[in-house]
């Protein structure tokens, strides 16, 4: 895990990890499965809001409109998905480089042990970046602060710091990174997105009625079998900034002692 890679590195690794593991990354993926369950009860509470009703039912069931209200749906429990898994993908890559590698099984429940502080973080950010949001001129500050902590899963999971500390590790981290790290995690996103997209446009033309419940459910499915990819590439990125810090920090020494 902590070795320097070029991003085109990371991203062939990755990519080979379908190859190499994938009864692993389907094993992660299943952490969509009760994703998928919420999003599905928020499809449902969405659709009966009398506004969305309308909107749909003058947009036509066919539509795009019923993919970008699965896709509001199904967003947080996507997000909370993305944490968990990242969390977990930590886990497990750190401890392969060792003498007592885990399983999934095992690095879900590790996840599952420090779920406080990941939550804590994820709120903590999530809260900071919606305020940003609404104040529209904040927008730009709000891309930035989503950037700098990438890396909050990882401090929690690979350094032990609670959720506050956690985002704070990982603006440290991404300090002097951000735009490698910015386009980087805007590729990695924009992959997953047309996955996405493309299976929900065939859905939309296979089964125009489809509810919308059940639409968001398969959405965030789908998810499930891509966002592993990305967490793996995600936390790749990890150990190679954490890497860099290291070897700056031991050049830095050197220098003192001479």
């Amino acid at each position: 895990l902590r070795r320097r890679r070029r991003a085109g590195q990371i991203i062939r690794l990755a990519l080979a990890s379908y190859r190499r593991m994938p009864g692993v990354l389907v094993r992660f993926g299943l952490v969509y499965v009760p994703a998928a369950i919420v999003a599905a009860l928020l499809g449902a509470l969405v659709a009966i809001i009398p506004v969305v009703k309308d909107i749909a039912g003058v947009a036509g069931q066919a539509s795009g409109t019923s993919m970008v209200l699965a896709l509001v749906a199904s967003g947080v429990p996507q997000l909370v998905a993305l944490v968990a898994i990242s969390a977990m993908m930590a886990v497990y890559l750190d401890r392969a480089d060792g003498d007592d590698p885990v399983s999934p099984a095992e690095a879900a429940r590790m996840a599952w042990a420090r779920r406080r502080p990941l939550l804590g973080g994820l709120l903590r950010a999530a809260v900071i970046v919606i305020v940003l949001l609404i104040t529209v001129i904040g927008t730009p500050w709000a891309i930035r602060y989503i950037v700098r902590n990438q890396f909050m899963p990882h401090a929690v999971m690979l350094e032990g710091h609670d959720g506050k500390g956690a985002l704070k590790r990982s603006v440290e981290l991404i300090q002097g990174r951000w735009w490698h790290t910015a386009v980087f995690v805007a590729i990695l996103q924009a992959v997953v997105i047309a996955v996405n997209l493309a299976v929900g446009v065939l859905l939309l033309l296979i089964f125009s009625g489809l509810p919308l419940a059940i639409f968001s459910a398969l959405v965030t499915l789908v998810y499930g079998l891509v966002v592993p990819v990305a967490a793996l590439a995600l936390t790749l990125l990890y150990g190679d900034a954490a890497t860099e810090e290291a070897r700056n920090d031991d050049r830095e020494q050197e220098l003192v002692t001479a």
